[in-house]
């Protein structure tokens, strides 16, 4: 075939801006997958850095909720009873808002999820163990031990009218038992008040008392004694509680650093992704 140099020439364009055209093409497509993974990588990006964020809000609370709990039990103020319950409430929520999001990777939602479960047993221990506290009495005149000093108080008052030293006596000793159960802690003051009393109800006997006089001191003995059995029990149940609160602390504690190390390996990982995805596209 006999080609002119004018036919040469127009085939040669031609084949050129085919060339050219499938260069584009193949270009533009490389350009718009960039795009997109580029996309994928910055959207990626900013969820981790998102959840980064919440996490350590999630670690000052806890921070903040551990310091209440010690300053309730250190002040008796119910203010910060309220201070622990809004702290572990805010974990929960942001952490809730993350496990419901369908984005968040699996192995950061159980690390979620763990958190969770341990703010919630948290904050029961921790409730549980003020309900005790507030039920012995926050102060002296207060719950189980405000309820004790008023019957003691009535009984004295009773001794004092009477005149009666071998009662002042007796009664000096039933307070001597409870100053050192509550010095000591030891159960078995329990009983040695128990004695005491009966010794104080021989004594109105030997002296005659009025039967109503009696009858009201008795009264009050009973009630006093009920309290202090009571103390004796909520306090047991308090060393219970406070053990249980301490554990349940601790293990919030743990599950809250553990979700911060996951999340921070996973923003780790996906660094790397996206530095080996802009070396693809590079």
């Amino acid at each position: 075939m006999n080609w002119t140099i004018k036919t040469r020439l127009l085939a040669g364009c031609g084949l050129l801006v085919g060339v050219l055209a499938a260069a584009c093409i193949v270009g533009w497509r490389q350009a718009a997958g960039s795009e997109i993974r580029i996309g994928t990588i910055i959207k990626a990006n900013q969820k981790d850095t998102t959840e980064l964020e919440l996490v350590q809000e999630c670690v000052e609370d806890l921070l903040h909720a551990r310091s209440a709990e010690k300053d309730f039990l250190l002040k008796k103020n119910l203010e910060f009873v309220q201070s622990v319950t809004n702290k572990v409430a805010a974990v929960k929520t942001r952490l809730l808002s993350l496990v419901n999001d369908a984005s968040t990777k699996p192995v950061e939602k159980a690390a979620m999820t763990n958190t969770v479960a341990a703010a919630e047993s948290y904050l029961s221990a921790f409730v549980n163990l003020s309900e005790l506290l507030v039920r012995r009495g926050l102060t002296q005149e207060q719950g189980l031990e405000g309820e004790l000093r008023k019957a003691v108080h009535a009984i004295e008052t009773t001794v004092t009218n009477q005149g009666i030293a071998e009662l002042d006596v007796i009664l000096l000793k039933v307070r001597r038992h409870e100053k050192d159960y509550l010095l000591r802690g030891k159960s078995n003051y329990l009983g040695d008040i128990a004695n005491r009393i009966k010794e104080f109800s021989a004594q109105m006997v030997l002296f005659s008392l009025p039967d109503a006089t009696k009858t009201t001191v008795s009264a009050s003995w009973a009630t006093y004694y009920g309290k202090m059995r009571d103390i004796v029990e909520t306090d047991q149940l308090i060393a219970t509680a406070s053990e249980n609160c301490q554990r349940s602390s601790d293990l919030f504690q743990k599950e809250v650093d553990a979700l911060s190390q996951t999340v921070s390996a996973s923003i780790a990982e996906s660094q790397k992704n996206a530095l080996r995805a802009s070396e693809i596209i590079t």
